[in-house]
């Protein structure tokens, strides 16, 4: 941890708010009975919840840019890309920005809370 540096009030302020409907992602959790289940997520928050599902799917390709998109935060977003652009499954690759997207969102909840 401690890769990502401390955040400005208005990125935390931004990752800790819903995004309305035209600004969500698209998620999937899979279930073992009901196969693959769709998700719209609204929140930083959101998508890191499902990150520590037992079977997320997400594209991380479109998740950076998302990231990089909504929040504007470009330091987190060259991260995800870094690690999508590594020789890494597919697993490890979601364990790893799992780990970065919950570093930047305690981050941002200590930021807000601070004030």
């Amino acid at each position: 941890m401690g890769v990502l540096s401390k955040p400005s009030i208005d990125l935390a302020q931004k990752i800790v708010t819903e995004v309305g409907f035209n600004d969500r992602i698209i998620g999937y959790k899979l279930r073992e009975r009901t196969g693959s289940m769709r998700k719209s997520l609204y929140s930083f928050r959101e998508v890191v919840a499902l990150l520590f599902d037992h079977h997320p799917r997400i594209d991380l390709d479109v998740l950076e840019k998302w990231i990089r998109r909504v929040f504007s935060d470009v330091e987190l977003a060259n991260n995800l890309k870094s690690i999508i652009s590594e020789a890494l499954s597919d697993k490890d690759k979601t364990l790893e920005i799992r780990e970065l997207m919950k570093e930047r969102l305690l981050q941002c909840l200590v930021r807000v809370y601070e004030l």
